[in-house]
């Protein structure tokens, strides 16, 4: 009941709590269906129950936000519709049209108990996005692209995108391995999730990662074993399918299921649709290019046969004209040889002849200028021996000149004649005395005149300052 509180008529909050319960409970008396976005699954494994947060958008703004709660017994059977309709789970992330009625707590508040969930209007929803990223590539003109890449001549080098604990990833890896020792073919996995909400943004993050270094692979190769079609929801994501039909390598998918493609199944270059078709794909290529180099072998070892089987009988048949031809060739050589012979003699008789006559004819004129130049050279020879006369007796008589004046300068320079003049030559100890230093008082000195000699010493020497 109410109070009176300062003249202000006042409830308590459990009683206004309650009478909202009562008219929610008056006025919501029917479970009716509602569609919304699950954003969080919000399940406890401990209690078995689920608490999903339910979000109204549009576009990017959500316009209404509940809070539901989905009991342990109504999530068990739910959830298994899905894994037998869809092969997964409820998960985050989807559109669900979903049963649901109204209650209110005086604790928690109002809240949507959810009872049943179509099963169908969610694939119907997937279906939708799937459509719409088909019509935005088409739009944007790159629908076809990666299906154009240039494909390298055999894919020896693969990036794989993939999870290791993956079933389809072993498969794949089995069948390569099983050919190792035929075909060289080098693999390495980029790991990434396959399904959930961060799936496609995973995928797309190593499909970047690989771009950077897509020069050392030639092709992409996504895998991963099979699921229902809620399982496959990223591989219908925009973002996912553009990235892969823009792709500079051509990318390979399996994702492990045999109907309705994704999106990203159909922009691929080549769709396997198991990781076992993708690896068998793969080898088959290999295994027909093998084809075609027998196939290529056999041809050209054909074609070499049949090549040596025309030369050889061209061979024999230009054999025979080269022998006809060789022949006729000698019968004609023959006789031009003989007429040649015939005129080859007659010239040479001729030329003989002539040869002769010119001969003697230069002989005489031989004889004739031997004569001349003798007696041209013997008056060279005479006019060359009167000069040589002439030339002589005029250096005997300057020779005979100089020898006369040096008789005169060795007379002049005796010694004898230069005694004879006044001088005199000193001597110490046998060496000629030339320089005033060498002398020293006591010095035994020997001096040589013109008619004698003077033996002396030194009492005392000075010099001229």
């Amino acid at each position: 009941m109410p109070e009176l509180i300062a003249g202000k008529k006042a409830f308590t909050l459990f009683e206004v709590a309650e009478s909202i319960r009562k008219v929610i409970a008056e006025r919501y008396t029917t479970r009716f269906w509602i569609r919304a976005e699950m954003n969080k699954l919000n399940f406890y494994p401990a209690s078995g129950h689920c608490y999903p947060e339910l979000v109204h958008k549009e576009g990017n703004k959500i316009k209404a936000e509940f809070r539901s709660v989905l009991w342990k017994t109504d999530f068990e059977r739910i959830n298994r519709q899905f894994k037998t309709a869809l092969g997964e789970s409820l998960h985050d992330g989807i559109k669900i049209l979903f049963e649901a009625g109204i209650t209110f707590d005086a604790q928690y508040g109002m809240t949507l108990r959810i009872y049943d969930i179509d099963v169908n209007y969610t694939l119907g929803d997937l279906e939708a996005e799937k459509h719409a990223s088909i019509e935005r590539l088409k739009t944007e003109g790159v629908f076809q692209l990666n299906k154009q890449v240039k494909h390298a001549l055999l894919p020896r080098r693969i990036a794989i995108i993939s999870i290791e604990t993956s079933k389809g990833y072993a498969d794949f890896r089995q069948i390569l391995q099983s050919q190792q020792e035929r075909y060289s073919i080098f693999h390495m996995l980029f790991p990434t999730l396959l399904q959930g909400d961060k799936a496609a943004e995973s995928i797309v993050k190593q499909l970047r990662r690989i771009r950077k270094i897509h020069h050392h692979f030639d092709i992409v190769a996504i895998i991963r074993g099979g699921g229902g079609e809620v399982g496959l929801t990223c591989f219908n994501n925009f973002a996912l399918a553009r990235e892969i039909s823009t792709y500079p390598l051509p990318v390979y998918t399996g994702i492990g299921h045999a109907t309705n493609e994704t999106v990203s199944e159909l922009v691929s270059y080549f769709n396997g649709i198991t990781p076992t078709k993708v690896a068998e794909h793969i080898i088959t290529q290999f295994e027909s290019f093998d084809q075609t180099i027998l196939n290529a072998e056999k041809n050209i070892l054909d074609y070499a046969r049949q090549l040596a089987s025309r030369q050889h009988r061209d061979i024999h048949v230009f054999g025979n004209r080269l022998h006809q031809a060789a022949i006729r060739l000698t019968q004609s050589q023959t006789e031009t040889i003989g007429h040649l012979q015939i005129r080859v003699k007659q010239a040479n008789r001729f030329y003989a002849k002539t040869a002769f006559s010119q001969l003697e004819k230069q002989q005489d004129a031989l004889h004739k200028a031997q004569a001349a130049w003798l007696s041209l050279k013997k008056a060279d020879l005479q006019l060359a021996e009167d000069r040589l006369r002439a030339s002589s007796l005029n250096r005997l008589e300057e020779q005979t000149g100089k020898i006369s004046l040096n008789e005169r300068l060795v007379h002049t320079l005796d010694p004898k004649n230069i005694l004879k003049r006044g001088y005199s030559i000193t001597l110490k100890n046998g060496q000629l005395v030339t320089t005033f230093e060498s002398i020293a008082p006591d010095d035994q000195l020997e001096t040589i005149l013109f008619n004698g000699k003077i033996q002396s010493t030194v009492l005392s020497s000075t010099t001229e300052s």
